[in-house]
């Protein structure tokens, strides 16, 4: 009996929602201006305009949503600046009737700064007007790198040193406002790549940072995805310098172990960090709620309310985000030569 109790829970949703059929719910189903745009201080803005559709509308599914006619201005600080220009770019590959191989935005020739309030408005003849604002963040003050080698091994066939770094980034937050952060990367400060004297740091193991995760509910933690997210506001560490933890567990050198090497173990490396917008931290996380949260996985079967995207732009179609980064500067070459005369 218990058996059975244990089988009519679990296919009691499929028993709910199993069979569909197309209505009409008696709701406004005309098709809106949808604007996004991740403006990045010192860099291009570009915008994409798309417009909404319906699920029944196969013609729309199976067809370039892009707006290529609409009227696309740019306002900072409440003065008009210019209409962006429509650009076609190239995405690098192409697949037959499942991807272009270019794609289309909407370009401005103003570069925003930190403080800017960047204002977009569109309007298009056939799907109407839309608006979106954002204040471009301010730059995360960061406060020192602490790395740490462990398990270095030679690869003799590929002339490659492998090894773990754990690393602890100093992010000194201000206590007088509510700030969100987006982790950037690990890389090289030099551009020139080299068959030697390069570094590779592959996946970022982000389950060793708890912030990562602080939007994820207990129970969530057991039964959804939560890696990959990279996102945190400062919520716990407000008004304080803290140790932001990173783990790159596949790490690698490969060249020579010489020290003044220009290109190779001494290099300066960097990490980044950026301050993002309040609309660009909530559109991320109500995006993992809608695809991985409880609240979305009920919402889809109907045992709950549907979850939607948080929007900023006035039709509720798209986001008006922005980022500001920070980089520091550090080395690892003579905690790479400890760790290996170590072994």
């Amino acid at each position: 009996m218990d058996i059975l109790k244990t089988l009519f829970i679990a296919i009691l949703p499929v028993l709910l929602t199993g069979c569909f059929t197309e209505f009409d719910p008696g709701v406004n189903n005309e098709e809106k201006l949808c604007i996004s745009s991740l403006v990045t201080a010192g860099d291009t803005i570009k915008v994409e305009v798309t417009h909404t559709w319906t699920w029944n509308d196969a013609d729309a599914a199976n067809s370039s949503l892009g707006v290529f006619d609409a009227d696309v201005r740019l306002f900072v600080n409440d003065e008009f600046k210019e209409t962006l220009e429509l650009k076609r770019y190239t995405t690098g590959f192409y697949e037959p009737i499942l991807s272009s191989p270019y794609y289309y935005r909407y370009v401005a020739q103003y570069l925003p700064s930190p403080g800017d309030r960047i204002r977009i408005e569109a309007s298009s003849k056939d799907y109407g007007d839309a608006w979106g604002e954002v204040t471009v963040p301010q730059p995360p003050e960061l406060d020192g790198v602490n790395p740490l080698i462990t398990n270095p091994e030679y690869d003799s066939a590929g002339n490659v040193w492998k090894f773990s770094l754990a690393l602890t980034m100093g992010v000194t937050d201000d206590s007088g406002s509510t700030d969100f952060y987006k982790y950037g990367s690990l890389g090289s400060v030099k551009t020139e790549e080299t068959k030697e004297g390069t570094f590779s740091f592959h996946t970022l193991d982000a389950t060793v940072e708890p912030l990562f995760t602080e939007h994820v509910s207990a129970l969530e933690s057991v039964i959804s995805e939560t890696s990959g997210y990279v996102f945190f506001t400062d919520r716990q560490i407000s008004g304080t310098t803290y140790p932001l933890h990173l783990l790159y567990k596949n790490a690698e050198y490969r060249g020579s172990l010489e020290a003044g090497n220009p290109a190779g173990i001494d290099q300066p490396l960097y990490l980044s960090l950026a301050a993002i917008s309040k609309s660009y931290y909530d559109h991320v996380i109500s995006v993992w709620v809608a695809e991985d949260g409880i609240a979305g996985s009920l919402g889809s079967v109907g045992l709950g309310d549907p979850v939607y995207p948080s929007s900023n732009v006035s039709t509720g179609a798209g986001v008006i985000a922005a980022q500001t980064y920070s980089y520091i500067e550090f080395t690892i070459g003579d905690l790479l030569r400890e760790a290996i005369a170590a072994e």
